[in-house]
């Protein structure tokens, strides 16, 4: 036997003599030199914990990866790793090349509404999520507002992303009371402006409050009212600090000019 190491192809015969038949007896083999081919296994990569990526190898034919990961196929990393491409090419000579993907955890989010209770039709800013500087989804939520406009349960969620372009998400339930449903009507819907004080009534559920012009401790004086129309406000609080309106007009005429020019 010989061992030779040939840096570009070649043909080797061999050349035999003995007392054979055939005096001269040859045959002889072909070997094909190659360089290692240059194998590329791609950029580093940096992912977040959960995404699903792909290894691609270039510069060869067959492709090796280590942790058994499968050439241009997906898969979830689950650690930081150095990952080793083993190319092979078509004259069976191999090359390397190594890539690294390294594995962000998400961050840590959580969300507590200081808000767990309000009113159809309010107004409420969302605070509450940690870490600060995230964003604020869900139903009849915008620019870090809620403003339910019915009653009902709210799932509030709060979505934060860190400097690793990471995703962490929490919720919290907002409880949305409706509000109470009122009547109004005034005891009197026509006064003369020398009339004397009454007491409003009329409103449902009572325990109410009554506003407008002229209205002075829930008692309405037409000579502090305005001649016409005075609409009459009630308001209503319900148990759950939720509050309705309902209106009616009273209508304050100039009997003191009527019954002069009589």
């Amino acid at each position: 036997s010989i061992y030779v190491s040939p840096v570009s192809s070649v043909t080797y015969f061999l050349h035999a003599e003995g007392g054979c038949i055939n005096a001269l007896i040859c045959d002889y083999i072909t070997v094909q030199s190659g360089v290692s081919p240059s194998v590329d296994a791609g950029i580093d990569q940096y992912i977040c914990i959960g995404d699903t990526i792909l290894l691609s190898g270039a510069g060869a034919q067959v492709y090796t990866w280590s942790g058994g990961v499968l050439n241009n196929l997906p898969f979830v990393p689950i650690l930081s790793n150095n990952n080793f491409l083993q190319g092979t090419d078509s004259l069976g000579c191999i090359g390397y090349d190594t890539t690294t993907i390294t594995v962000y955890n998400l961050p840590i989010v959580d969300y507590l509404s200081a808000c767990e209770e309000t009113c159809e039709g309010s107004s409420n800013v969302l605070i509450g999520g940690i870490p600060s500087g995230g964003i604020f989804t869900g139903i009849d939520v915008s620019g870090g507002l809620f403003n339910p406009v019915t009653g009902g349960i709210y799932i509030i969620e709060y979505e934060y992303a860190d400097s690793n372009g990471c995703y962490g998400m929490a919720d919290d339930t907002i409880f949305v009371n409706f509000l109470p449903g009122i009547l109004y009507n005034a005891p009197s819907t026509l006064m003369c402006n020398n009339a004397g004080v009454i007491a409003l009534s009329g409103g449902l559920p009572s325990g109410g409050n009554y506003s407008g012009p002229g209205v002075i401790s829930n008692s309405f004086d037409p000579v502090l009212a305005s001649l016409g129309p005075n609409i009459i406000t009630y308001t209503f609080t319900d148990a759950n600090n939720c509050s309705s309106q309902a209106t009616d007009t009273i209508t304050v005429v100039d009997c003191l000019s009527l019954k002069e020019s009589q």
